[in-house]
């Protein structure tokens, strides 16, 4: 039995990289979570049963705090995030699947000064 790739290449739609399966973006948060990145976007597109990739149009963005700890407000983002994609539901036809925006501390912290 052939498992099919988590990764979905987002070139049909023009865009680089790929999205992720469900269970593959939740995973990779955490993986990035513990390397100290954090996510502050993810957009979901859906994949249709004929492997046709569209924009959802939905998504989810990181507020623009001004935090006291800054990386706990960013683990905090990565937090709410991956309660984003582990609820996401929508009404129309397809699989979601998620592609992320995404930072890690020491940009954050470099930003800030």
């Amino acid at each position: 039995m052939s498992q099919e790739s988590d990764g979905i290449s987002l070139a049909p739609l023009g865009l680089p990289g790929e999205a992720l399966r469900r269970e593959a973006a939740l995973a990779r948060i955490d993986a990035l979570t513990a390397q100290q990145v954090y996510i502050t976007n993810v957009e979901v597109f859906l994949k249709s049963t004929h492997g046709k990739i569209e924009y959802s149009y939905e998504g989810w963005e990181a507020h623009d705090y001004e935090p006291n700890d800054p990386v706990e407000e960013m683990k905090y983002a990565s937090a709410e995030a991956r309660k984003y994609v582990a609820s996401f539901i929508t009404d129309e036809d397809g699989e979601p699947i998620f592609r992320f925006t995404v930072r890690n501390k020491d940009v954050y912290l470099d930003a800030l000064e």
